[in-house]
Formats: C-alpha cells, sequence, structure tokens
C-alpha cells in the first residue's frame, strides 16, 4: 500500500511557472461524479470552491448491481437516504450456489439492501450540488495536471465541449474509476482489473427474492442474479483479461434458464464493463501531496466479491474531510488505515473461495447485518 509521508509530487507531475491570475480558480478539483466524488464533496470544508468534472452526462449510467452493504447503508443513513432509492425487495439475503450443481437450496449469506444505481447517484449529486461554491461540468474529461515551483498550486487541463479548458486548484481528488486519468497522471500503476457483462430481463415466473450468487472452479467467474422489482438483473464477473465472455455469459444465461427457471425478454442488453478487482494491498494508492485518490481509482474494491461502493463512500469521505486540515496527504493516509482490517478480511475472504468448501465457509462468515424487518 502506498503510504508515501512526502509531499513531493508524484513523478508524472511537471512542474511549471504560469501565472496564477489565468484561468479559473477552485480550491478543489474532483474528477469523477459517482459516489465517491460525491462523498468528496460533501465533506470538503464548506468555505472551498469546489470543481466537479464528470466525462458522462449526469447522473451516470454505469453497469452496477445496485446493492448496498450494512456499512454503506449505515453511512448513508447520516444522510438521509430516501426510500425513493430503494427498489423492490428492498432487503435481499444472498445465497450462494455451486455453477452445474443440482442444489436448488443454496448457501445463506449475509444481507444486503436493494437499490437502483442511477437513483443512488441522483440524490448523491443533489446532496453534493446543495452546497455552497460547487461548480460541475459534464461530459468534460481531465487530460492532464501541472504544479507551480512552489508546488503548492495545481494547473488543471480539461477537454469541455471540444476546447482545451485550464483551471487552477489546490488540490485535485481522483474519484475517477478504474480507468482514472488522475491515478496515471500521477505516474502510478493501475490496479487489477475484470470485466463484467450484465442485462435486465423482465421476470417471466421466476419467484426470486433473494441475492443469487453462483460461483464455480472456474477461478475467474462469478455470476448473479438481483431481482429489481418485476424485472431481473443478470450478471457475470471474468478476472483478468478473458476470454470469449459473450459465450461464457450465453453459457450461463442457459444454465439459469435450465436449472433455476430464470428466463425473460430483455428490459436492457447485455452491457460489458471494467471494474477494479483487487489482489493486493499494494494496489492501493491513496496518492501524494495536493494528489488524492478515492474509490476504485485508489484500488479500493471488495477483494471476494467485486463489490466497490461501501469503499468508495468511505473513501471519498475521507479524501473531503481531509481537506480541511494543513497537511491533506497523510491525514488522508491515516484515514485509509481505518479500512485495513475490512479490506484484510475480504483478501482472506477471497483465498477461501477458490475451492467449494472454503466458499461455504467464507458465505458463512461474510459479516451479517441484523435488520428489523417491517
Amino acid at each position: 500500500m502506498n503510504f508515501d509521508n512526502t509531499n513531493s509530487l508524484p513523478g508524472g507531475v511537471k512542474k511549471e511557472s504560469f501565472d496564477v491570475n489565468a484561468g479559473l480558480k477552485y480550491d478543489v478539483v474532483v474528477v469523477g461524479a459517482g459516489p465517491a466524488g460525491c462523498m468528496a464533496v460533501l465533506n470538503a470544508p464548506s468555505w472551498m470552491r469546489v470543481l466537479m468534472v464528470e466525462s458522462t452526462d449526469l447522473p451516470r449510467d454505469v453497469t452496477c448491481g445496485g446493492v448496498l452493504s450494512g456499512r454503506s447503508y449505515e453511512l448513508l443513513s447520516r444522510y438521509g437516504i430516501p426510500e425513493s432509492v430503494f427498489c423492490s425487495p428492498k432487503y435481499l439475503d444472498r445465497r450462494l450456489y455451486e455453477l452445474g450443481q443440482e442444489d436448488s437450496s443454496g448457501f445463506q449469506g449475509d444481507i444486503y439492501f436493494n437499490i437502483e444505481q442511477i437513483r443512488l447517484d441522483r440524490w448523491l449529486l443533489d446532496k453534493a450540488f446543495s452546497r455552497d461554491g460547487i461548480e460541475a461540468w459534464p461530459q468534460s474529461r481531465f487530460t492532464s495536471v501541472q504544479a507551480s515551483e512552489s508546488g503548492d498550486r495545481l494547473r488543471v487541463h480539461i477537454e469541455k465541449s471540444g476546447r482545451r479548458r485550464t483551471v487552477e486548484t489546490r488540490y485535485i481528488i481522483g474519484a475517477d474509476g478504474v480507468d482514472s486519468s488522475v491515478r496515471s497522471s500521477g505516474g502510478w500503476k493501475a490496479p487489477a482489473r475484470c470485466l463484467t457483462m450484465q442485462e435486465k430481463i423482465i421476470s417471466e415466473g421466476a419467484s426470486i427474492d433473494s441475492f443469487l450468487a453462483f460461483m464455480s472452479n472456474d477461478k475467474d467467474f462469478y455470476g448473479w442474479v438481483i431481482p429489481k422489482g418485476d424485472q431481473l438483473l443478470i450478471g457475470a464477473g471474468f478476472d483478468g483479461i478473458s476470454k470469449n465472455i459473450v459465450e461464457r455469459f450465453r453459457c450461463f444465461r442457459e444454465f439459469l434458464s435450465g436449472q433455476h427457471g430464470i428466463d425473460g425478454a430483455t428490459a436492457q442488453p447485455a452491457r460489458i464493463q471494467t471494474v477494479t478487482r483487487m489482489r493486493s494491498r499494494r494496489q492501493i494508492t491513496t496518492g501524494t501531496s495536493n494528489l488524492l485518490l478515492a474509490g476504485e481509482a485508489a484500488g479500493l474494491t471488495s477483494a471476494w466479491t467485486g463489490e466497490g461502493i461501501s469503499y468508495a463512500l468511505a473513501s471519498g469521505a475521507m479524501a473531503g474531510m481531509s481537506l480541511g486540515s494543513d497537511s491533506p496527504a497523510p491525514v488522508y493516509r491515516e484515514y485509509i488505515k481505518q479500512l485495513m482490517p475490512q479490506v484484510q478480511k475480504d483478501m482472506r475472504l477471497w483465498r477461501l473461495i477458490k475451492r467449494p468448501i472454503g466458499r461455504r465457509i467464507a458465505m458463512a462468515f461474510a459479516p451479517q447485518t441484523l435488520l428489523m424487518r417491517s
């Protein structure tokens, strides 16, 4: 894990003299408008002028399972998460199945909260935009950053509406996901990745009220089925540079249909997306000096499930809070250390799931969320 305690800028950031009156001035530029970026904005000091840069439209439309862990729900409850974010059924227990086995009961694991991801993103954006001093640039791309000779100010280059814009800032928070341009601008190696493929179908006859997880001895595969009202979200993750994922996804769909009666007309066509997958603590990079990384850009996801929302929310909030100190980088590193027990636990669980007996043990010892169901 990169806990560099120096105040030097990363090697990929060039120093340059520039006119401090040139361009637009902000206290912090947050790159990425997902959960990590919104939480950074919400927790940055209220006096700061903030620019949020997002490469897509707002709110984002991303491939995501849309489930919240107990940790995520507890954190968001502090901000008054509304019922409109959730979908039916609100509470999901997770059941683990061995792919190819006829056992139809599965093995019960922990409890999740069921959401529509785009509703969560919209609500978080509304919360972020309610603070004073924020400006947002959608469909804009961070391209590079240069530092002043003193190292205390940054010149950020952004492509907006086909033009190159330059702004000045004290800090940058990179919350721009697995293919983080902010991370690469600092010269840090990209984290481990996997490919996911996911589609929505109209539920036809399959009565499902649980988060169904499917695993097999094919170590790079993990499949899921998540009910979303009258639709079902079907997805699969493939570690590394997997081949023939379209064909493998089709075979998974056929298995679901034949073994579990899960089938239906397509409601949302299948999409492929690259996501961060934790494989070593060494891939976590918090940044240095006045350039911080949060969420997937920092390399933070669950090693054994691939879940990233909980880490994005927590690290984004920590990055924002650290800006209230005289030396944000070391303060942020100390905050991130609070996440290490959970990171280590996720790593141990990932090592367990390499064999069927290990997968059952992992599910048995996964964190349990106790709920009062109404």
